[in-house]
């Protein structure tokens, strides 16, 4: 309902180098921010930079009462028996395929969780692989980050409309992209 982050708390679910990045971006913000990860020279190259980050067992960052989960490592890590349990506000992150099951997508839906489809925002991923490769220049992969964040906001905003869950739209939307 709001673009401003502050206040705004966020668990970021893999602090590697997405996760890194979004912390330092967010740490610009006046953010609460938890994190986990199960490689201990991510976490403590974060505590290291930011020390009022708190650090969390992997097990309890999706189950944290936050305002964003925000998953940043590998896929599967909702399923049937943590859905019910979650306590944030959206789901965004780019990690790929992180509902063992798309049902339970719709199960999130119907609890008044958001989630920004995984596919969409990891878009981003591809942009930054670009530049690592020296294909993109940063202006070129910002301008095309914008594009997927309008696009985002473009989905969000018509899901809002018909009443849908979000990833089914966009779902919708690649597959007639694809055609």
């Amino acid at each position: 309902g709001a673009s401003e982050l502050d206040g705004r708390s966020f668990a970021i679910q893999g602090v590697g180098e997405v996760g890194k990045c979004l912390v330092d971006y967010l740490k610009q913000e006046k953010t609460k921010i938890y994190i986990s990860d199960l490689v201990y020279d991510n976490i403590k190259e974060v505590e290291d930079k930011y020390p009022d980050v708190e650090v969390l067992k992997p097990s309890a960052i999706l189950l944290m009462d936050t305002d964003f989960l925000v998953p940043c490592a590998v896929g599967s890590i909702i399923h049937h028996d943590n859905v019910d349990l979650l306590r944030c506000k959206v789901i965004a992150g780019a990690a790929l395929n992180i509902f063992t099951h798309e049902e339970l997508i719709d199960r999130v839906y119907e609890r008044g969780i958001l989630y920004a489809p995984s596919f969409l925002i990891a878009a981003g991923d591809l942009l930054l692989l670009d530049k690592n490769l020296k294909l993109g220049n940063v202006k070129e992969n910002l301008d095309k980050t914008q594009i997927i964040y309008n696009r985002l906001i473009d989905i969000l905003q018509r899901a809002a409309d018909q009443g849908i869950s979000p990833y089914h739209l966009a779902k919708q939307d690649a597959l007639e992209r694809g055609r």
